[in-house]
C-alpha cells in the first residue's frame, strides 16, 4: 500500500464500510478526501456527516494519517 493511501472502516447505521482513501497528486489524504468517499458510499452529504476518531469529532482540514 502506498504511503499516500489510508484504509479505514466506517460504521454507518448497522453497516460497516471499508474505505480506501488516496490523497491527490501524491500527497497524504486529508479528512475531506474521506468525507468525499463517504458521500459516494452512504449518500450522506458532507455538512450532515459527523466524523469521530478516538472519541473526538474531527476537523476535516486536518492532514495526516493520525486521524
Amino acid at each position: 500500500m502506498a504511503e499516500n493511501t489510508v484504509t479505514v472502516t466506517v460504521a454507518y447505521g448497522s453497516t460497516k464500510h471499508s474505505i480506501t482513501v488516496t490523497g491527490p497528486d501524491g500527497n497524504e489524504p486529508i479528512l475531506k478526501d474521506l468525507s468525499d468517499a463517504l458521500v459516494q458510499v452512504t449518500g450522506v452529504p458532507m455538512p450532515a456527516q459527523k466524523l469521530i476518531f478516538k472519541g473526538r469529532v474531527t476537523n476535516q482540514n486536518v492532514m495526516s494519517h493520525a486521524w
